[in-house]
């Protein structure tokens, strides 16, 4: 499964492929946050109103799931 970081403008700031999630044969709404949020690209956060997605299953697994973040302001 592949994880993909959007800033504002709509620009990838980087993505990163989940072997983990695609492995599991149980997919938890946790796994999924726990994986977004470790892979997030390094000086940026996740926005505070981001909506994790839920509710995944085996066969219904979307072929990116899309993160919204911006630059950490120092």
């Amino acid at each position: 499964m592949k994880i993909s970081y959007y800033d504002a403008e709509r620009n990838k700031i980087s993505s990163y492929f989940s072997h983990t999630l695609r492995d599991m044969k149980t997919i938890k709404d946790y796994h999924v946050k726990k994986e977004i949020n470790s892979n997030i690209p390094r000086d940026y956060e996740i926005y505070s109103n981001f909506a994790y997605p839920t509710g995944f299953e085996k066969e219904n697994m979307p072929q990116e799931i899309m993160v919204a973040v911006k630059a950490i302001q120092y």
